[in-house]
């Protein structure tokens, strides 16, 4: 680890507690990745990701308190139509008004054609309360996603050919509207904000030649408000995170591809309410630059998180990355840099201001060796973006696996886990209890006043859960 700061080891431990950490967790077999995280109400934190084994990918949600220890694990899996899903990946989580959660990401299926975005929502202990679908294009991933006043939720998403696309839904996810902005290219809406003034900003990036990040405002019904559109010569530039400021206008933090010789270094957009430019800066931390979050500081300043590959490290581009977080002052001039991370690749993808004015951060730890997963690595500062205390490898227990078989099934269906002795419950698709098994039981047989239709079968060990869907036909 890096830039540990020693001073503080002379201080008492509760202070150096709430001052920061460094963990890494695991679970065997499987590499994760954290995308997205948050503090939560409680103090504690949530991150959400994937899990990934032999080419299948689940979703995962991690819930710790506020010293990064495990207090519950969510794999899902099974969430998209018939067949049978291959993967599903999450990159963005909300705490909901009633303390459970909403994530956005993307599920694909074998056999099937093109992805669907996925957008899944929980209660306040991770488990699944209903998981919808939604087709923007024959690619198509959300990448952002928040609450909106009246309970319902607001997504953003990157299509290959038609723009960004934008979804508002009731609290059930049904759509109220969808939109395709800046529907004649491939484009992202990597970030959907409440505005101060009414309705949301959208900010993304469009294909205009080339690449250019772009920032929408709109109404509450979707109708588009203002655009305006951020580029450089000779350059691609893809917005990645952004955030309200205090006088509501945005920071959007951007990589930049720098086409001559495909350099990669990152650019702060600074704009006010209107969209226009108050300032814009581009920095260089090492041979190659990866920006992953931004958040406004509590001091007016900003804050970016990402990795970065060392400047003498350019005969190795592919072998070794660390984590940077990077604090500016109001008008975009470096204050600090801190570094994290071990010997191998390490990667910041989201950042978050906690309430002690301290930071959370949250990515991967691959440690690149033969019989070693990837680790979701999370990070906790304080507010100057020290860490006094590392931990390393924190275990996750095994995944669950289900089987569910045949599906659909007329009569009875097997239901079997890779644990022992599971918990196994039968759900409607809006999450309300319909049948459970006694422990040990295996088959599930529908009494005869259950219709026929689609239900989610929901294995339970400990801390630990996952569901998939199973098809009555009577």
């Amino acid at each position: 680890m890096k830039d540990l700061s020693v001073f503080l080891i002379t201080l008492s431990l509760p202070f150096v507690l709430l001052s920061g950490w460094e963990r890494t967790y695991t679970v065997s077999g499987y590499d994760i990745v954290a995308r997205s995280v948050i503090q939560t109400a409680d103090g504690g934190y949530a991150c959400a990701g994937w899990a990934e084994q032999h080419g299948s990918v689940s979703i995962f949600l991690m819930k710790t308190d506020w010293r990064g220890d495990t207090l519950w694990t969510r794999f899902y899996e099974g969430l998209a139509t018939d067949p049978e899903p291959r993967w599903n990946r999450a990159y963005s989580i909300s705490q909901t008004v009633d303390g459970g959660y909403i994530i956005v990401g993307s599920s694909s299926c074998y056999g099937a054609e093109g992805i669907n975005v996925l957008l899944l929502r929980t209660n306040q202990y991770g488990e699944m309360m209903w998981a919808r679908t939604y087709y923007g294009s024959f690619l198509c991933e959300g990448l952002s996603v928040v609450q909106t006043v009246d309970e319902g939720f607001i997504f953003t998403a990157f299509t290959l050919t038609d723009g960004i696309f934008v979804v508002r839904t009731d609290p059930c996810g049904d759509t109220l509207w969808s939109r395709n902005y800046l529907s004649y290219h491939e484009g992202a809406g990597i970030s959907v904000l409440p505005s101060p003034d009414g309705g949301f900003f959208i900010v993304g990036y469009t294909l205009l030649g080339s690449f250019q990040a772009c920032w929408l405002r709109i109404d509450d019904d979707g109708e588009l408000l203002s655009e305006n559109f951020y580029g450089l010569p000779s350059s691609n530039v893809f917005a990645v995170s952004a955030d309200v400021t205090h006088d509501r206008g945005l920071v959007i933090a951007c990589w930049v591809d720098y086409l001559p010789d495909d350099t990669l270094d990152f650019l702060i957009i600074r704009t006010d309410r209107s969209g226009d430019i108050v300032w814009s800066n581009r920095y260089s931390l090492g041979a190659l630059d990866i920006v992953g979050a931004i958040v406004q500081a509590h001091d007016g300043g900003y804050v970016l998180a990402g990795g970065y590959y060392p400047l003498d490290d350019t005969s190795a581009l592919h072998s070794v990355m660390d984590v940077f977080l990077m604090k500016t002052d109001y008008d975009g001039n470096i204050d600090w840099i801190r570094f994290f991370g071990g010997d191998y690749y390490d990667c910041a993808y989201s950042l978050f201001h906690t309430a002690d004015s301290g930071y959370i951060i949250a990515g991967g730890y691959d440690e690149r060796r033969e019989h070693t997963d990837a680790k979701l690595y999370l990070i906790k500062t304080d507010s100057e973006g020290h860490t006094p205390i590392i931990e390393r490898a924190a275990f996750i227990p095994m995944k669950i696996s289900l089987d569910v078989s045949p599906n659909p099934f007329n009569c009875g269906v097997k239901i079997s886990a890779n644990i022992p002795l599971p918990h196994i419950e039968i759900l409607d698709l809006m999450g309300r209890l319909i049948d459970k098994l006694e422990i040990g039981e295996q088959v599930w047989r529908p009494e005869a006043s259950i219709g026929s239709g689609v239900y989610l079968v929901r294995a339970t060990v400990g801390e630990q859960s996952i569901t998939k869907r199973v098809v009555y036909l009577k």
